[in-house]
């Protein structure tokens, strides 16, 4: 799980990934024979963890973002 957090900190730039955060892989997300690939189960379990967060943070990383860049602008930064 460290490594997953220090990757996703890395590529997102987030400062933090809460450690309750947990991915439960159902059973029926074992692949069957000859088809899904471990990227795609892993893509699979990740979407609705990442999609909460970013439904949790976005809002509030665009709105610090646009401040900065509209301060920036105007040189009120």
């Amino acid at each position: 799980m460290d490594a997953i957090r220090a990757s996703l900190r890395g590529a997102v730039s987030i400062n933090e990934v809460p450690d309750e955060t947990v991915i439960a892989v159902p059973p029926s997300a074992a692949p069957p024979a000859g088809g899904t690939t471990l990227e795609e189960l892993v893509r699979s379990a990740l979407a609705p963890v990442l999609k909460e967060w970013l439904d949790a943070n976005l809002p509030e990383i665009v709105d610090r973002a646009a401040r900065d860049e509209i301060s920036r602008l105007t040189g009120r930064g």
